[in-house]
């Protein structure tokens, strides 16, 4: 097995906050997809719309706020999933690379 085969079977089974992820993103294996970070981008700010609505009185900041804090959620959930089925996508390609 080279060492590129073994690096790639080693960073696909590495995880986001392992001190590989580097080598993940480097052999186009990103750690997170990009719904996801979106996902949490936009539900970050809506919680700091909807706080500065509570803090200014504007009850329609603060729904946009929350709102906007569920299309993150969704979008986020969105980004999981797809992650997921990469992941098992990619199993499913070692397991056969075995045999």
């Amino acid at each position: 097995m080279s060492n590129k085969n073994r690096l790639l079977k080693h960073s696909a089974a590495c995880r986001f906050g392992d001190r590989d992820w580097i080598a993940q993103f480097m052999y186009g294996r990103v750690p997170m997809d990009k719904d996801r970070i979106a996902g949490a981008t936009k539900e970050a700010a809506g919680k700091v719309k909807e706080g500065l609505g509570k803090v200014v009185g504007n009850e329609k900041l603060e729904a946009e706020g929350k709102l906007e804090q569920i299309e993150g959620k969704v979008q986020n959930t969105y980004g999981k999933a797809k992650d997921a089925a990469r992941e098992a996508a990619d199993k499913a390609a070692d397991a056969l690379q075995r045999k």
